[in-house]
């Protein structure tokens, strides 16, 4: 979770969620500004939920990352960005370790989305 942050930088890194969990959750409670998240691998992304959860951020971008679900999973997700956030990019991302289709949840009016492979 990354929470009343600033500036924060996820580059090269892999992150995988606990059996049932989430794994990155931005801004649940305060918003957080000009996250990059940059080649990086979530990993076990399980059923009903996203491997990256942007709840209140002014500013994002997911780049160059592959996202891969469970074994066994049917309705992972790459993104969720809510309705709350803003200035969000997804660009160059690699959705196909994902079998479900709308691979990506965007409820903002301003998210860019572009040259995402398996989208």
């Amino acid at each position: 979770m990354v929470d009343a942050a600033d500036r924060v930088r996820l580059l090269r890194c892999s992150f995988a969620a606990a059996p049932g969990g989430r794994l990155l959750v931005v801004g649940p409670r305060t918003p957080v500004t000009g996250l990059s998240v940059e080649a990086c691998r979530p990993t076990g992304i399980g059923d009903g939920t996203h491997g990256i959860e942007l709840v209140d951020v002014d500013g994002a971008r997911i780049a160059d990352s592959v996202f891969l679900q469970l074994r066994g999973a049917t309705t992972a997700r790459a993104v969720r960005v809510a309705a709350t956030s803003s200035g969000v990019v997804l660009e160059g991302n690699d959705l196909t370790g994902l079998s479900s289709p709308g691979e990506v949840t965007d409820l903002a009016g301003d998210t860019v989305a572009r040259d995402n492979r398996g989208a």
